[in-house]
């Protein structure tokens, strides 16, 4: 068994629990002697209405003091019950996704029931005032917080005209998408891609201990009609997510039912129509309310067609691409097969058996069939390669309590259940035997957090995660003419075992009028068993890889105000990435099959410390943001060439493929900016834009890091008038020749680099009364040619994009 090293203490470690340890004591000692026993309870209750209909709002998203939160019942009336130390006054937040967010202040007198009703206006353009609560935990203002957040809200997602969950962040700022198939799509933050990333769903961990390295396909398993938000956390996260989050944390946060007053039934239905690649969808979706209960049901069928790229421009990526001397290519202008349907099932239920109390079980079901990667079949290393199928299952339930108690005034709990399996077959060109290779990933998970608002100035996060992973492999071999099976050894070993727990506590100090310190700490331990079998046929047995591994990290925010729309902040924090059976315990080819992965059980968890800072503004007409960022990371994970008995390649089915495994690569950075920016202004008009780069470099290889994007930008003007709204977009990429050894080695890359390329976007949406709009999209319009850096195809062409949605 090995014990990977912990993170070992170092001064950012030091300075950030010395601020930890003191904003905890201030609390306790700097309340002028007054006894947490004074508190008070406090009943806060009111009505919502449009400030122009009169009609009562529902869905109002209530906060009060970033610990209590609930949301406007059917006739947009809400009940609070809190309890408050001794202040003069508290702030309530109300946000509904279309309207000004709204802040009101209530001065304290020694009543203990307040009614506060609210107006809230309709704006024809929402600048960035969401409430978000990934980066804490909590809802927040992204402006009252020291790391760069970003939001695809519901209006995003029924006005892009999207059907996969990859493309909703496709342009935003910060993030770029790689897609090696139709049925990919690898998000890229700040030069960290794959499982290098978090991925999570309603605040349940995605990432398992079979996520690769490579770019994958696992978010395209979402729903992008179940989806009713995404947020994304710019730098580490480890404090309050663990593992993963060295580049960021994407949350995706799925429609939820809610209760009602009264009994209330609403649906909707949404087809969507595109002739790049012959997109056709269909989602139903219906929700039921009533006093104390309220329940959902969804559902979708989605056909994705084969890609059609441009006819102008390109020149330099199809010369790239032709004269490749790596490997031939078949470049057809129908890319040839991506065609693949998938379906989707969904329900939520939420019982509250009082105002305080809440219970949530929720069921995701996703089937992707026959989804083909193409790559390989362009660059002829196949004729068949298929994930077949691509399957997740997810259900959970979850308790939320908003009643004070000793050491918490808002207590949740969930218990999760996430099954994601995939088989992957393939056949070589030329050959009549299909190599199939799945498996399984059963993790339960169990979730506890507990939010503490001690007065005006302390609000203390602190819980606990765990999540237990159980692996079931298989993989053979078949002769597609007689149908003979022979078994061979399975990628990762069957019945292989990864534990994950954490245990994490943040306190969030409004330490005066303009500074707010938001000091935490984790601690992490976790558990990989990865038992291999004996197979005679390999030249050498790996018999059980075991590994410990724990460590301790930090982070510290500090938001200092200029002016209630004007925020300095700079974030201090550390990530990690414990290795995971993909790192530890692959056997079988990697890249497109052009290498040949054996185990290595000598690896140490990635580290980064990531410092950045910058700029938020946000008022009634701009909101804005400019960030810095620099990485220092050590370990660094990266393929590396080894050996078995002296032996730098293997045979594989008649293919010589040069070994690789996993191995710490020492010392690396990575550095860039990423500024964004909206501005409002009249009849209408909103003109925005935003623009990202990253430079990454591995110091002990002496080469760029691998898997860099270029810098990229988009610009838009956007106009609303009644119930029609369009906008037109341009968006840039630039070239991107810095490259690494294992970069030069991609056949998805072109040989010299990725070549610059622009397109010209336009879409226009129209409410054809209150239960019906439609939408038209024309992405890019000039049918431009071109490939995003690191994907396996070319980009659709002209794309015609035709959407209706109907609510009842």
């Amino acid at each position: 068994m090995k014990q990977a090293p912990s993170s070992k203490p170092n001064t950012t470690f030091t300075i950030i629990y010395i601020l930890l340890v003191s904003s905890f004591l201030e609390p306790c000692f700097g309340q002028n002697g007054k006894s947490i026993a004074n508190r008070q309870t406090l009943q806060i209750a009111g009505n919502i209405i449009d400030f122009q209909t009169r009609i009562p709002l529902r869905g109002v998203q209530i906060t009060v003091a970033d610990a209590i939160d609930t949301t406007s019942g059917a006739e947009g009336n809400y009940n609070i019950t809190i309890q408050t130390l001794d202040v003069s006054e508290i702030k309530i937040h109300f946000d509904l996704e279309g309207y000004s967010a709204n802040t009101k202040t209530i001065q304290l007198n020694n009543a203990t029931h307040y009614q506060i009703d609210v107006q809230l206006i309709r704006q024809v353009f929402k600048l960035n005032d969401d409430i978000i609560v990934t980066a804490r935990r909590i809802r927040q203002n992204p402006h009252d917080i020291p790391t760069l957040i970003t939001v695809v809200s519901t209006q995003d997602i029924q006005g892009k005209s999207i059907a996969q969950t990859p493309e909703l962040l496709r342009g935003m700022l910060g993030v770029a998408v790689q897609k090696t198939n139709q049925g990919g799509g690898s998000p890229i933050i700040r030069g960290f891609k794959s499982n290098k990333i978090l991925f999570m769903i309603d605040g349940i961990r995605m990432n398992n201990s079979t996520y690769r390295g490579g770019n994958f396909q696992y978010l395209n398993t979402i729903d992008a009609q179940l989806i009713e938000r995404i947020e994304v956390v710019h730098g580490p996260n480890a404090v309050m997510y663990g593992s993963d989050a060295l580049g960021g944390v994407i949350h995706s946060l799925t429609v939820q039912p809610d209760v009602s007053e009264h009994t209330a039934v609403s649906g909707a239905v949404n087809t969507q129509f595109s002739t790049a690649d012959e997109t056709r969808t269909l989602h139903g979706q219906v929700i039921f309310s009533q006093r104390k209960w309220a329940g959902m049901i969804s559902g979708g069928y989605n056909y994705y067609g084969d890609v059609r790229r441009g006819n102008q421009g390109g020149n330099i990526l199809m010369q790239r691409l032709i004269n490749d001397s790596r490997t031939s290519r078949t470049l057809q202008k129908i890319q040839r097969p991506n065609n693949y349907w998938a379906y989707d099932f969904n329900t939520a239920i939420r019982y509250r058996p009082n105002a305080t109390q809440q219970f949530i079980t929720n069921y995701q079901r996703n089937r992707q069939i026959n989804v083909p990667r193409y790559d390989v079949i362009e660059t002829q290393t196949d004729s068949l390669r298929l994930f077949s199928p691509q399957k997740r299952d997810l259900f959970y339930i979850k308790y939320i309590q908003q009643a004070p108690v000793l050491f918490s005034d808002n207590i949740s709990v969930t218990i999760s259940w996430h099954r994601q399996f995939e088989r992957r077959r393939r056949i070589r060109k030329a050959q009549t035997i299909e190599n199939v290779d799945q498996f399984g990933v059963h993790t339960l998970g169990v979730l506890f957090q507990f939010n503490k608002l001690f007065n005006s100035k302390h609000h203390l996060i602190y819980g606990m995660d765990l999540y237990y992973d159980r692996v079931g492999t298989q993989s053979y071999r078949q002769n597609i003419i007689t149908t003979q099976r022979t078994a061979i050894s399975p990628l990762f070993p069957n019945g292989s075992t990864f534990i994950q727990n954490g245990w994490y506590i943040q306190n969030n100090w409004s330490a005066s009028p303009r500074w707010a310190i938001s000091p935490g700490i984790r601690f992490s331990l976790s558990r990989l068993r990865a038992p291999f079998s004996i197979d005679p046929r390999l030249p050498v047995q790996f018999g059980t890889i075991s590994q410990i591994s724990h460590s301790i990290t930090g982070s510290v925010g500090i938001k200092y105000q200029v002016s209630p729309e004007i925020n300095f902040v700079s974030n201090i924090a550390q990530g990690f990435r414990t290795p995971n059976l993909d790192d530890t315990s692959k056997l079988g080819g990697g890249k497109g099959g052009t290498i040949y992965e054996i185990p290595n059980q000598n690896l140490n968890p990635e580290e980064t410390i990531s410092i950045d800072g910058g700029v938020k503004i946000q008022s009634r007409f701009l909101n804005a943001e400019l960030f810095l960022f620099y990485n220092k990371i050590h370990n660094l994970l990266i393929r590396k060439p080894t050996s078995i008995n002296g032996s730098t390649t293997i045979i594989d089915q008649g293919d010589t493929l040069a070994l690789f495994h996993k191995t710490n690569a020492g010392r690396a950075f990575n550095t860039g900016f990423e500024i964004g920016s909206q501005l409002k202004l009249r009849r209408g008009i909103a003109i925005s834009g935003r623009m990202h780069y990253t430079y990454g470099e591995n110091i002990t290889d002496q080469e760029p890091l691998s898997g860099i994007p270029p810098m990229s930008g988009l610009a838009e003007i956007s106009w609303q008038g009644g119930d029609i709204k369009t906008d037109l977009s341009f968006r840039f990429v630039f070239a991107q020749i810095r490259l690494s050894a294992i970069d030069n080695l991609d056949l998805r890359i072109p040989e010299g680099g990725s070549p610059r390329w622009h397109t010209v976007n336009w879409r226009i949406s129209k409410e054809m009364h209150s239960r019906i709009s439609i939408s038209l999209a024309v992405n890019n319009i000039f049918d431009m040619n071109y490939r995003e850096h690191l994907s396996g195809l070319n980009a659709p062409g002209r794309n015609m994009i035709f959407g209706v949605r109907s609510r009842f």
